[in-house]
């Protein structure tokens, strides 16, 4: 998983529709406790951000799933994911592999 925070300095209320990466694919996703049981579903129509405001992607809540990655990801290496807005089109990002990825199930960090 990727872990981020999204800050829009911009006057207007934007979208981030979708995310990709080179890695593999990538999708987003809101993990979410009920009854105890920790549940996770796709946002599917995009992400608000609004307008001088930061989203962040964290663990248990807003993450970025990898799947069908191309290579194993190691502690110490990188890798671009590209997020797509409506308004601001797209924008890269680095995303710096950290220690504990393969014991967390792969998780990914920036």
């Amino acid at each position: 998983m990727v872990y981020l925070t999204v800050t829009n300095t911009g006057g207007a209320e934007d979208r981030l529709e979708r995310v990709s990466t080179e890695a593999g694919t990538a999708s987003m996703h809101e993990s979410s406790m009920s009854g105890g049981i920790m549940r996770m579903r796709p946002v599917t129509d995009g992400l608000p951000v609004r307008a001088g405001s930061s989203v962040e992607f964290k663990p248990n809540g807003l993450h970025i799933m990898l799947e069908k990655l191309k290579a194993p990801l190691a502690a110490g290496s990188h890798f671009s994911i590209t997020l797509h807005f409506r308004k601001s089109g797209d924008r890269s990002a680095q995303v710096d592999v950290r220690d504990g990825a393969a014991e967390h199930g792969g998780s990914h960090h920036q």
